[in-house]
């Protein structure tokens, strides 16, 4: 299914949280479907809502940081994302300025150039809530290391609780991102995390078999063991996908220079 049209914003203000300060749903994962469903826009309707919107009230300049606070030093790579996403969707609201019927470049209509960067919109929206993901996955191991260590009355995360809150919502967020009506960029993503899933999903396994200890410590150690998928291919993977889709960003270009 293929949304015409785009969610205004993610949600910056759905912390649902429980009176001792755990989250229910944090709003990272919250937003995924939301941007899922602003992937899944088509080229028509991504190019028609251009036309209408100024260059100073793009979708990208109404995001922020959904996994940390802004002020969190950690929280920098999510606004590199959103930074030069913003920056490119910029580029082409202000093209319609210089390009078209009465401008300087009069013989290209702006939706060439508008129609070249739309698959690097969408991928930069996978990449964006590829780092969700991560983000909630390295987290949860954070807190669920710190759980082992000190309690969880000192941490105030009980064990239980980040399985049920954070670790299976975030396996079947992996897993909703592989289903059929969702876009490439996206199915890709989800691909790419099924290995996060995996684990997720083998430590709640172990959970239900040998108790709550012990598919703790086998959590933290895999997820540990995998360091270098997180922070090595991942990231390689996400620059190549922003090259690949400058490469077909080609061929769309092009479609719109034949409508010209």
């Amino acid at each position: 299914m293929y949304h015409s049209t785009t969610p205004q914003n993610t949600p910056a203000a759905q912390n649902n949280t429980t009176d001792d300060g755990v989250l229910l749903c944090p709003r990272g994962l919250a937003a995924i479907p939301l941007l899922c469903a602003a992937a899944s826009e088509s080229r028509s309707a991504y190019l028609a809502r251009l036309q209408v919107t100024h260059p100073s009230n793009g979708w990208w300049a109404k995001q922020e940081p959904l996994c940390l606070e802004v002020q969190n030093p950690l929280s920098i790579p999510e606004k590199l994302i959103i930074g030069i996403a913003c920056q490119i969707e910029r580029i082409s609201l202000v093209v319609s300025e210089y390009m078209g019927h009465g401008q300087a470049v009069s013989l290209l209509s702006p939706r060439v150039l508008q129609a070249f960067l739309w698959p690097v919109h969408n991928v930069f929206l996978s990449i964006w809530i590829l780092w969700i993901l991560i983000c909630t996955y390295l987290g949860s191991m954070v807190s669920m290391s710190q759980t082992l260590l000190f309690g969880a009355k000192r941490t105030n995360a009980p064990l239980g609780r980040l399985f049920l809150e954070e670790i299976l919502p975030a396996a079947r967020a992996v897993e909703s991102l592989c289903e059929q009506h969702q876009t490439i960029s996206v199915r890709m993503s989800g691909l790419a995390l099924m290995p996060m899933m995996i684990l997720c999903d083998v430590a709640n396994g172990v959970v239900g078999r040998l108790g709550i200890l012990v598919g703790s410590v086998v959590f933290v150690g895999m997820g540990a063991c995998g360091w270098w998928y997180w922070l090595c291919v991942l990231p390689w993977l996400a620059v190549c996908a922003v090259c690949l889709a400058v490469m077909s960003g080609w061929c769309f270009g092009l479609i719109e220079l034949s409508r010209n």
